[in-house]
């Protein structure tokens, strides 16, 4: 019988070892291209925004309440997303919000008016605000699966996905490609995608996650409040250099459609180019030195292309602002 062939020292052993490695690099890989179909996906929208308020002829007001609404259905997301990955699991959850994601996706672009902009907006931030969440919980139980830190290439993973949505939706925006053809695009790649790796996800370890999680809700010691002030302070900005930097380049440097995609687009990759080196960066000058010296970087360059107030010296400040903000 061919039984004892699996027990260790025997050559079945070896294919164990070899089935082991492969399911840990298709756990991986899946997780990595799930990261970076996100970044791809919002990267998508943003990239379009000055298109989308233009043809919708937007008030900065209505701008910024159609953004508000991005924000807020994330913010609903995420409980329901937490709630979601205890009771069944980050892999079904991942999935449930990614397909809600993506399938929001064409709907921003064909939308006729504002309030339907802000609806299709509530949908698209909800999914991705729950992606978010189960993403990275997934992220967590794939790097206790290899037995080795992962989650900060998983983000340089997001922040390429970013970097190479902003590039396409620059080249839609200066072809004048519609948003909701290239939207429709985005979305199918995002299924193809989806479907290829959903079986390569892990299943969690439930026990190990809840017992460590205590009380429902309670307030963080205060050693963690001022981390949690640096944190929103990050957000913050990541989320104007998102939001606004195509339209502050269209609107008010008078710059095409596509010029101004670039604006989120050397954001993005100076975010990719800091956070795949971030963990070296770390071991050598040590993680205080890297934030202070990253937000010094952030807000000294990005003030200096204010004051000049250039297309191309905005494009260095923005790049600025993605580099110091990438291994906060």
């Amino acid at each position: 019988m061919s039984l004892p062939a699996i027990f260790p020292g025997d050559q079945g052993a070896e294919l164990l070892d070899q089935a082991t490695r492969d399911a840990r690099r298709r756990a991986w890989i899946a997780i990595a291209a799930l990261f970076l179909i996100n970044g791809f996906t919002l990267a998508s929208w943003i990239s379009r925004l000055p298109t989308i308020t233009g043809r919708l002829e937007l008030s900065p007001g209505q701008v910024g309440t159609v953004l508000m609404s991005l924000a807020a259905g994330a913010i609903v997301a995420f409980p329901l997303a937490g709630r979601l990955i205890d009771t069944r699991s980050s892999a079904t959850t991942m999935s449930l919000f990614a397909l809600i994601m993506i399938l929001a996706l064409p709907v921003v672009g064909v939308a006729p008016h504002i309030a339907t902009l802000i609806l299709a907006l509530l949908v698209f931030g909800f999914g991705n605000g729950g992606m978010d969440v189960s993403m990275n919980a997934q992220g967590i139980e794939v790097e206790r699966f290899i037995g080795g830190s992962i989650i900060n290439s998983l983000h340089g993973f997001f922040s390429l996905g970013a970097f190479l949505g902003a590039a396409v939706g620059a080249g839609a925006a200066q072809l004048n490609i519609p948003p909701h053809l290239h939207f429709l695009v985005v979305t199918t790649l995002g299924l193809v995608v989806l479907g290829a790796v959903r079986g390569w996800l892990i299943p969690d370890r439930k026990v190990a996650r809840k017992a460590a999680g205590g009380q429902p809700f309670r307030l963080p010691p205060r050693a963690l409040w001022l981390l949690g002030a640096l944190a929103l302070a990050a957000s913050i900005s990541e989320g104007a250099m998102a939001d606004w930097s195509g339209l502050y380049l269209h609107d008010y440097l008078g710059t095409s459609s596509g010029f101004a995609a670039l604006g989120f687009a050397v954001f993005s990759v100076t975010m990719l180019i800091g956070r795949f080196s971030g963990d070296a960066l770390v071991r050598r000058f040590g993680a205080p030195a890297l934030v202070r010296g990253g937000g010094l970087l952030a807000a000294v360059v990005l003030g200096i292309a204010v004051a000049i107030n250039q297309p191309v010296i905005m494009l260095l400040g923005f790049g600025a602002v993605g580099l110091g903000l990438s291994v906060v």
